[in-house]
């Protein structure tokens, strides 16, 4: 019996990680379209990637505290997956270059929508957002969107419907919201 559970366990890993591989190469795919595009369109706000999209392992590991030393302890572990995605492009208005890096968990991502710009939509707070300007200053903060950097192809609702397929597939849920060109 102690096999066959050990056997299922390694099968729905492998399972997992195939599904996210398949989401971040859909992801990948789509933003090396996107650059090409650039050579179309002279008027669009180009960047380079720095790091292409990419699924980390991170493990976060919460213990309670009590005052009373004989009081048992709780200890809360998650094990998460982060998206991350790091572009450098210029600032218009100063001319200066900067690096910008998005994260953040899979778990907290709930929607995809689209105005102008493809984005994900998420918890409050969730994603963390890290610019480096030229000088090697560094700032942070936290917001509740995650941009694709995806906005040049028009009438490209199937890619959200595909990009929601592949997500649920890693065992998370995704809505699509919103989708105006």
């Amino acid at each position: 019996m102690k096999s066959v559970i050990t056997l299922l366990l390694i099968v729905q890993s492998f399972f997992a990680y195939s599904q996210n591989n398949k989401l971040i190469n859909f992801l990948n795919a789509e933003l090396n379209k996107e650059l090409k595009r650039f050579d179309k369109n002279p008027e669009a706000e180009k960047f380079e990637v720095v790091q292409f999209y990419q699924l980390r392992d991170s493990v976060v590991v919460a213990e309670e505290y009590k005052e009373d030393p004989q009081a048992k302890r709780r200890i809360l572990q998650a094990d998460l997956k982060i998206l991350s995605v790091e572009i450098k492009k210029k600032n218009e208005s100063t001319g200066k270059f900067y690096t910008e890096k998005q994260e953040v968990s899979l778990g907290m991502i709930e929607k995809i929508q689209k105005d102008i710009n493809i984005l994900f939509t998420t918890q409050k707070d969730a994603v963390l957002v890290t610019t480096i300007n030229e000088n090697g200053e560094k700032e942070s903060y936290r917001t509740d969107q995650f941009f694709l950097h995806l906005k040049q192809q028009k009438n490209n609702e199937d890619f959200a419907d595909e990009l929601v397929k592949k997500f649920n597939a890693t065992g998370n849920f995704l809505e699509k919201g919103i989708w105006a060109d």
